[in-house]
C-alpha cells in the first residue's frame, strides 16, 4: 500500500522501495513485481523493469500485459529479435481474452520491427479482414506474397495475392502485383 501511495504521487525511488520491501516478504508476488517494473521503467531502469516483468510473466502466463511490458522493454534495449517473440506471445494471449485492439497493436509491432516476419502480417491480414477494413487486409496480403515470392514460394505468393484480389476486386496494386 505505501508503494502505491508513492506511485500516487509520482515518487518512484520510494514506490520502488516499497515494492522491493514487498517482494521481499512475497517474492513472485504478481501485483508487486508488475508495480516494481512500473516504477523501474519511471526511474529508466529499463533492464531491471524488464527482470520484474520477465517473473511477472512466468507468474502470470495467461495474462498479456506482463509479456506485452518485456516486449517493449525489449525494443527499448535494442533486442529487436526478443521483442518480436515476446510481441506475438502476449498478440496470443490478448486474443485468447478477446482483446483484439491489443492483439493488433502487438502484431503491428512485431510487424515494424521485423518487416519479413510473415506470422504477424498472417495474423494482422486475417484480423483486417475480419473487421472488414479491406485496404488493410489487402495490404497485408500483399506483404505476405512479397516476402513468399521473395523466398520462391510462388506458387504460396499467388495465393495471397488472389486473397488480395477476392477481398478487393478493384485494387490496383493487387491486379499489379498478380501481373508480375
Amino acid at each position: 500500500n505505501k508503494g502505491y501511495s508513492a506511485a500516487w504521487d509520482q515518487q518512484w525511488d520510494r514506490a520502488a522501495a516499497f515494492y522491493r520491501q514487498a517482494l521481499e516478504e512475497m517474492p513472485d508476488h504478481p501485483q508487486a513485481l508488475t508495480s516494481l517494473g512500473l516504477a523501474l521503467i519511471e526511474l529508466q531502469e529499463f533492464d531491471e523493469a524488464l527482470q520484474c516483468y520477465l517473473r511477472a510473466a512466468k507468474v502470470l502466463p495467461d495474462d498479456p500485459m506482463p509479456m506485452d511490458k518485456v516486449a517493449q522493454l525489449y525494443e527499448r534495449t535494442g533486442n529487436l529479435d526478443r521483442a518480436v517473440q515476446a510481441s506475438l506471445r502476449a498478440a496470443d494471449l490478448y486474443l485468447k481474452g478477446r482483446d483484439v485492439t491489443k492483439a493488433m497493436e502487438c502484431w503491428e509491432r512485431a510487424a515494424r520491427l521485423d518487416p519479413e516476419n510473415l506470422t504477424a502480417h498472417g495474423r494482422l491480414a486475417m484480423i483486417y479482414e475480419r473487421l472488414g477494413d479491406k485496404t488493410q487486409a489487402v495490404n497485408e496480403y500483399l506483404a505476405i506474397a512479397g516476402l513468399l515470392q521473395g523466398t520462391g514460394d510462388n506458387a504460396r505468393a499467388m495465393e495471397a495475392v488472389q486473397r488480395a484480389l477476392t477481398i478487393l476486386p478493384e485494387s490496383k496494386e493487387a491486379q499489379q502485383a498478380l501481373a508480375y
